[in-house]
């Protein structure tokens, strides 16, 4: 599939991408500043909660892990896309509670560990998962105003529209999903073990 592909569905979906992005650079800061006026509260219910996803996780070979990740992320994609059949509504949602999730992550690891280590643990495989999970949402909301326009207006390019949404999705979303994996589960095994380290605490 030639490149002008990815970057014409892109442009198409541009506006989306923005108002998602900046949605889920504001929930950053609202599970940051819940964390914050809350540290007791959100450590103990939170740390548990991660604690139970993680130890599991951890005791994976690194193929395994890659594997589990990768799956993880893409259920995720398919969900957010195909959810949004409902209103746009539910990958709205899922970059909202993301965010709101990666803010509470990111206060616990700058608290405990500092800015090295939040940086280590999360900006590799995050310049990957974040914009796929952003697109995934996007498309998703994309595909609602697909339908949205089928209905009020009787457009004819649904059956079109949605098919750029399974091309954008294999050819740009899967590789950008394979990629974090691969480095979340080959390149910040050391990070994991710290996390792992300070739960045994």
């Amino acid at each position: 599939m030639p490149p002008n592909f990815i970057k014409n569905y892109l442009d198409k979906i541009k506006n989306i991408n923005i108002a998602l992005s900046v949605l889920f650079f504001i929930s950053i800061i609202a599970g940051y500043t819940l964390a914050e006026n809350n540290p007791e509260k959100v450590e103990k219910i939170f740390i548990e909660n991660l604690k139970d996803m993680l130890e599991p996780a951890l005791k994976l070979p690194s193929l395994k892990l890659f594997e589990f990740i990768f799956l993880k992320n893409l259920a995720t994609a398919i969900i957010a896309v195909l959810s949004g059949i409902i209103f746009g509504i539910i990958p709205i949602l899922i970059i909202f509670i993301n965010g709101l999730i990666l803010g509470i992550v990111s206060f616990i690891f700058l608290r405990e560990f500092g800015a090295i280590a939040l940086l280590s643990g999360l900006a590799p495989h995050g310049i990957f998962e974040i914009p796929a999970l952003i697109f995934s949402a996007a498309s998703g909301v994309w595909l609602w105003r697909s339908i949205y326009r089928r209905i009020i207006y009787e457009e004819k390019t649904l059956a079109s529209e949605f098919k750029l949404i399974i091309k954008f999705f294999i050819f740009a979303i899967i590789p950008l999903l394979f990629f974090a994996a691969l480095i979340e589960s080959f390149a910040t095994p050391a990070i994991l073990s710290t996390v792992k380290s300070f739960f045994n605490h």
